[in-house]
């Protein structure tokens, strides 16, 4: 196995090369779903005057990008809503229409049972705001095929009341049924409480008294949704990434598998198969590691390739030979004074 890094101003990658036999390479499409609408965008088709035939129209096309409930369907009403409108939503709801059987990328938040949360967090996708959130939710949300800024500025809209804060999570979901919607394995979660400590009956921030809320920042990559929840097979190759704290990863860690990219680990437990990006002979995984902006925790993920893969009846669960493991937080350290990532040490080929 070879080794050869290259050094950033935000990121870092090490690429590693490993060799097997007795493979062949395939190529899968990237999913590109019909763009829905949203609960805001539909406002604002109200709010420049188009025609109620044209917006019950585009409802019917494309469908809706939020979960529809009273709630919604009051707000709706209030924005000025048409009966057609309101008929149109929710005949796309009913049908599944927002779905269909074509995977599709949500944002769910859920809190602690029975815990009132009094942590409240604003999340923007590359610069656009998708909402407030401080109770349960889903929503659907659109991301880029590639790089994609991910944003939760959180404050704490009572600091002198403690809670557990909300856990967010985003992945793919599917419609198993009209109405009831899954997201198996979340391809990313985040925890809004990171870096508040409760002391001395208020919230105090990691970086301070004087803070008044904070903004961490995730760098993700997108490379769709084909590549997850694969079964796995006998021979295949696989990705797996374990964290290694409850509180969240320090960074992201996203792999290359000769060039072609995987959707970036972010404190989730994840499986990847492999198997149709390698080839005969040398192969090449680069790990590119990005700090999360402003995070102030420590968490690390190990990422191991194993293969091939064989079924253990015994056990119920796939294993296969180790061919590779490594630590997406290697050579990153924290900075005492800033309470920052600092990548520390120099990468030698040989």
């Amino acid at each position: 196995m070879s080794l050869i890094g290259k050094i950033g101003s935000s990121f870092v990658y090490l690429a590693f090369i490993f060799g097997i036999v007795g493979i062949a390479a395939a190529q899968q499409p990237a999913v590109k779903p019909l763009p829905p609408l949203s609960e805001a965008k539909i406002v604002d088709l109200i709010d420049n005057g188009i025609e109620e035939e044209a917006i019950v129209t585009r409802i019917r096309k494309g469908g809706i990008a939020f979960v529809l409930d009273p709630a919604a369907i009051a707000r709706l009403e209030k924005a000025g809503a048409s009966s057609g409108v309101i008929g149109a939503v929710r005949e796309v709801a009913k049908n599944g229409m927002p779905m269909g059987n074509k995977p599709r990328v949500m944002l769910w938040t859920e809190g602690a049972a029975g815990d009132t949360n009094h942590l409240e967090s604003e999340i923007s996708i590359n610069g656009k705001p998708i909402g407030s959130f401080k109770t349960e939710t889903k929503q659907f949300v659109e991301l880029n095929v590639g790089w994609n800024d991910i944003a939760i500025k959180t404050t704490p809209t009572n600091p002198s009341m403690k809670c557990r804060g909300l856990w967010l999570y985003i992945g793919g979901v599917v419609e198993e049924q009209p109405g009831k919607i899954v997201m198996n394995k979340p391809l990313w979660s985040f925890l809004n409480s990171n870096g508040w400590q409760f002391k001395d009956g208020t919230y105090i921030h990691d970086f301070g008294p004087r803070a008044k809320n904070a903004t961490l920042t995730f760098k993700v990559y997108f490379a769709g949704l084909d590549t997850e929840g694969v079964k796995i097979s006998d021979d295949d190759y696989v990705i797996r990434a374990d964290s290694t704290v409850y509180q969240g990863d320090a960074s992201s860690a996203t792999i290359y598998v000769n060039g072609h990219p995987l959707n970036t680990f972010l404190n989730t437990e994840r499986e990847v198969v492999i198997t149709p990006f390698l080839k005969p002979g040398h192969n090449e995984i680069k790990l590119v590691t990005t700090p999360v902006k402003n995070g102030t925790y420590d968490g690390a993920r190990d990422i191991s390739i194993l293969g091939p893969m064989e079924y253990n009846g015994q056990r119920k669960e796939w294993q296969g030979r180790e061919l590779l493991t490594f630590r997406d937080q290697t050579g990153w350290k924290r900075n005492a004074r800033t309470q920052l990532l600092q990548y520390s040490v120099t990468v030698h080929a040989f």
